[in-house]
């Protein structure tokens, strides 16, 4: 057993590569080396602004999500547009300013439906409040209670046996 150079983990004698770093205990074989004609990859950055616009979109939390969803997709745009070292993220944008509009014309529709309920329910009122003005039915006096009619009670008669 030997101990690794760079995490000190016990390792096989026969190992190349350590399993808990990761990293090479031997130089590296041709095929994972690094090449000096391919030029080093940075990690790409994805715009925040767009993964934003993005979960808003879907999330749309009342319509508030939405209209988020359609200021930070529009922003990320001009973000990666105007950027001077590559962003990626444009499909992220593309698509949260898609759902934000999805989501402001539902609520477009949503609300006209909430208007048009209320001009039908007036316009129904309006009608059977014209049908019961026009008929009129008196109201019958009430009828006076009878008099109250005083009970007599009366004994029996009693008559002695003589």
């Amino acid at each position: 057993m030997k101990n690794c150079p760079y995490c000190a983990q016990q390792l096989q004698d026969e190992a190349i590569r350590c399993r808990f770093c990761q990293l090479w205990l031997v130089p590296p074989p041709p095929a994972f080396a690094q090449s000096a004609a391919l030029p080093v990859q940075r990690a790409r950055k994805t715009s925040g602004m767009a993964i934003a616009s993005l979960v808003l979109g879907i999330l749309w939390i009342y319509w508030l999500g939405s209209i988020l969803a359609l200021a930070f997709g529009y922003i990320a745009k001009k973000e990666i547009r105007e950027s001077q070292e590559p962003i990626e993220g444009s499909g992220l944008a593309t698509a949260g300013i898609v759902l934000g509009w999805v989501g402001i014309g539902t609520l477009t529709v949503v609300i006209g439906l909430i208007v048009l309920a209320g001009v039908f329910e007036q316009q129904e009122k309006k009608s059977s409040g014209n049908a019961t003005s026009k008929v009129t039915v008196p109201n019958p006096l009430p009828e006076p209670a009878p008099k109250s009619q005083r009970v007599r009670y009366f004994l029996p008669e009693f008559h002695p046996q003589s």
